[in-house]
């Protein structure tokens, strides 16, 4: 079961992408349906023999009452095959990725970059869009567990468990 963990993007924040993204893709792109867009923090895949609810029940005590998150988008480009709305870095995140990763067992990533996929092409592609204009702060509230179902027409992405952030403390 391929699986992993990521921040739903609030509405406002939906609202905002699907105004500033471009409105033509490249020949062999597609867009991924907003209602999929996310910020991982730790894809985990089919790389662990952990059951589900073990995973679940690992990282639940570090994101259940974790404190809101604030991210600031500042550009989109394309990273190979997928286009991405990067967020400028947020101190609070890197901690977490990282002991994510230790709860489950993977490797530490090398480094953390925040962002959500927006549209995906068949080819390599590379181009980074100027800053984007009047940067809003999204407020993340949440977090999933979620697993990605690969289907010829794009991965479908449900969620599995959710952890409700403190949002007295937004960070």
């Amino acid at each position: 079961m391929r699986l992993f963990v990521g921040l739903p993007l609030p509405p406002e924040g939906v609202g905002w992408i699907l105004r500033h993204r471009p409105l033509l893709l490249p020949a062999g792109a597609r867009w991924i349906p907003p209602d999929q867009w996310h910020v991982t923090l730790v894809f985990i895949g089919n790389k662990t023999g952990l059951p589900v609810e073990k995973i679940h029940h690992a990282i639940q005590p570090l994101l259940q009452g974790h404190s809101a998150i604030r991210l600031y988008p500042s550009h989109l480009g394309w990273q190979r095959r997928t286009l991405w709305v990067h967020f400028h870095p947020a101190p609070i995140l890197e901690p977490l990725v990282r002991e994510l990763h230790t709860v489950i067992g993977l490797p530490l990533p090398d480094s953390y970059h925040p962002h959500v996929t927006i549209a995906r092409s068949k080819h390599p592609l590379k181009w980074q869009g100027p800053v984007l204009p009047d940067q809003p702060e999204f407020l993340f509230t949440t977090a999933h567990l979620y697993q990605s179902i690969l289907k010829p027409e794009g991965s479908e992405y449900i969620s599995i468990h959710r952890y409700l952030f403190d949002v007295s403390l937004p960070r």
